[in-house]
């Protein structure tokens, strides 16, 4: 085109195929390819704008549904598989806890308080690797140490109490409520457990 200006009745060729003249029936058509008036080679009124199109990819068919056992969902409070041996090794290099050397100074000059009763297990991503275990307690203020054992295993872990327990209805009736982590260590899986609990006041 000699300008960018059109009117009706131009006839334009925008862009072209690269095609296998063998195979496709586009080889064999004659496309007006002049302007009217104006004759002129193909190959000169092609847009030179236009990147040339690449082929299209062939589309492959999507495989068919198979139907597979329906996985149930995990619960919130279950750790997972990884981090359950994580826990299991650190057991060993961490004995009962990062916080058992500051229960000692805790109780140093006081004997500690024993309480029993039920906890419970809430999910946090502390404790895995370095054994520092925490918990919920109405009894000790937080920053105390409790040394709380499972009645079922007669394992025992040194918690840090963060705060008092959540005033939730599944809480109700519960000494503490102590990170995955250290229920696994205890192993009380995630469910309720009985326990002793024991601290100072401070």
């Amino acid at each position: 085109l000699p300008s960018d200006e059109l009117t009706v009745g131009h006839q334009m060729i925008i862009g072209f195929l690269k095609v296998d003249k063998t195979q496709s029936p586009l080889a064999t058509e004659n496309p007006t390819t002049s302007v009217q008036n104006n004759p002129q080679p193909k190959a000169e009124i092609v847009a030179e704008t236009q990147p040339e199109k690449p082929a299209a990819a062939p589309v492959s068919p999507a495989p068919e549904k198979t139907e597979s056992p329906a996985t149930p969902p995990a619960t919130q409070s279950t750790p997972t598989a990884s981090s359950s041996s994580v826990a299991v090794n650190n057991s060993t290099a961490f004995g009962k806890g990062y916080f058992k050397n500051l229960y000692e100074q805790q109780t140093a000059n006081q004997a500690p308080i024993d309480k029993s009763g039920s906890g419970a297990v809430f999910k946090s991503t502390s404790g895995w690797q370095d054994g520092k275990y925490y918990c919920f307690c109405n009894d000790a203020a937080a920053g105390t140490v409790l040394k709380i054992t499972n009645n079922a295993t007669g394992k025992s872990v040194y918690a840090k109490v963060l705060d008092v327990i959540p005033d939730i209805s599944q809480n109700e009736g519960l000494i503490t409520v102590v990170s995955n982590a250290a229920a696994d260590a205890l192993g009380a899986g995630d469910s309720k457990f009985d326990c002793i609990v024991s601290f100072s006041k401070q």
